[in-house]
Order: C-alpha cells, then structure tokens, then sequence
C-alpha cells in the first residue's frame, strides 16, 4: 500500500499494568487504494468519512482540521511528493 502522509494528529502514550509504556502518533495520510495489508503488530484499521470520527475520540477535533485542509487542498507533509512505503512492503 502506498501512503502519503498529510498530517501529524496526536502523539499518545499510555501504561499497562504500570509496568510497559506505548509511545505513538496518530497521523493522517492519503492512500492511493483502499487495499490494507496489516503487519503483525496491527490488528485492525478502519476508513472513515468525516461524519464517522466518533465524538468520544480524544482526536476527533483535530481530524475534522485534518479533514478541512485535505479539503482545501494542503499537501502532503513529507518532503518529496514520492510516496511512503511500509517497512514490511
């Protein structure tokens, strides 16, 4: 799959069990197809239209910007209009 990311949205962190920290970032991307191929250490993903970002996400208000630039048509935010490719292509 090719991704191009358009946006960072959050950065997020959390403990389990107090012990095992996860550190991540959310960013938003533009896809060139709707085909998903997930590495083993993702179990899900989901498209969704701007009306679908569910009001309990913590990020919801800075998808719907994300949205808004998309819309007005911001670029990419890489360097180079080349695409990204997973690790794991």
């Amino acid at each position: 799959m090719v991704i191009f990311p358009v946006a960072p949205v959050r950065l997020w962190s959390f403990l389990e069990h107090g012990s095992t920290q996860y550190i991540g970032i959310t960013i938003a991307c533009r896809a060139e197809t709707k085909d998903v191929r997930l590495s083993t250490e993702h179990v899900k993903y989901e498209w969704l239209s701007r009306e679908e970002i569910p009001a309990s996400w913590p990020e919801r208000d800075e998808l719907l910007a994300v949205f808004e630039c998309v819309e007005r048509g911001a670029p990419p935010i890489a360097s180079t209009s080349e695409p990204q490719w997973p690790d794991d292509r």
